[in-house]
């Protein structure tokens, strides 16, 4: 546990120097830039943050082969994080269109299929569970693309999307813990593993992310971390709690594409679902062609400013997370 300990370690540091000195100090110079639109005077920073993610997990991944304890479940983990990450950074650089990112996001439940790390049993509440491994295989690159763009569609505020990220992996954490001590029926080495390469990584991209932003972490980072919720779930049997704790990304991802009846990207909308007042003052658009999302209905029961919906988001979260939680360890055979 020792080595895992210290590699996660390397793995933070290496996070926390990518965003500092690469993020911070050298993509504004190349203009990877956005601008803060919830904020007066939309101010830039830093955009791609999520790559620093990225570039976490693969020293993780190095270390651990170094080691000798790199496992099919960790490499097919890695790689569904990497081709989602790499997804996010064609789409942060040439915008790759509403219909052709959730396609390509599909792509990322390839190696789960390949190297045969998905679940065998469908387990369900109550001790109830279906052998179903060729249906497993078939359904991985939906679940993943639609784990994938829930979070990227669920990143309104500065911290919420990285907030819900580090969240959800850290009961499905708790969780997984919980099943082991319960019924065992879960490899605990090597489900430290994946959460040693997940955790430390997210905890430093929250902290730069997090309200009041100094990076914003772009598709690059929303994706990537979507996948790694989807691929830990998947590997590990956890689906039930995965579902669970992203109901809300999950429903407002609906909502979005119900109330306009499409796909869409931010770029292509004709009115946006939220007004900036001076002061930061935040009101909800009447704009019909406004899509209904949770911040505006937020907005119409009452908020006004980014801090009180940010913490509203996380409240909810952590409240979905526990209710997982909970399902996962008293109400799964």
């Amino acid at each position: 546990m020792l080595d895992l300990a210290v590699t996660a370690f390397l793995s933070l540091i290496a996070t926390y120097l990518f965003l500092k000195e690469i993020v911070v100090k050298r993509f504004p110079k190349f203009g990877i830039v956005g601008n803060d639109v919830h904020k007066p005077n939309t101010p830039s920073l830093p955009e791609m943050g999520g790559a620093a993610f990225l570039f976490g997990v693969i020293v993780y991944v190095i270390i651990l082969s170094i080691l000798g304890l790199l496992t099919p479940e960790i490499t097919s983990i890695a790689l569904t994080i990497m081709i989602a990450g790499l997804v996010g950074i064609i789409d942060d650089f040439w915008n790759l269109g509403k219909r052709t990112k959730p396609l390509l996001t599909m792509l990322s439940g390839i190696p789960l299929i390949l190297l045969g790390t998905t679940q065998e049993y469908l387990m369900l509440p109550l001790g109830i569970s279906f052998h179903v491994p060729t249906l497993y295989k078939l359904i991985a690159p939906i679940a993943l693309a639609v784990t994938c763009n829930a979070i990227n569609m669920f990143d309104p505020m500065n911290g919420v999307a990285t907030g819900t990220s580090l969240i959800s992996i850290s009961f499905l954490a708790l969780a997984g813990v919980a099943r082991f001590i319960t019924t065992g029926n879960i490899d605990l080495s090597v489900f430290a593993r994946a959460n040693f390469m997940l955790i430390p990584g997210l905890l430093v991209v929250y902290y730069f992310n997090r309200f009041p932003s100094r990076v914003f972490v772009g598709d690059t980072g929303t994706l990537s971390m979507g996948a790694a919720i989807g691929a830990l779930c998947m590997v590990f049997g956890l689906e039930v709690m995965g579902v669970i704790t992203l109901m809300l990304p999950i429903t407002n991802a609906f909502f979005s594409l119900f109330s306009l009846g499409r796909l869409f990207e931010r770029s292509e909308l004709e009115a946006r679902p939220i007004i900036v007042r001076e002061g930061g003052v935040l009101e909800p658009s009447l704009d019909r062609r406004a899509p209904i999302t949770f911040t505006r209905m937020m907005l119409l029961l009452g908020h006004s400013h980014e801090r009180e919906l940010i913490e509203t988001y996380m409240s909810i979260v952590l409240l979905t997370a526990l209710a997982g939680l909970t399902v996962s360890t008293f109400l799964m055979g």
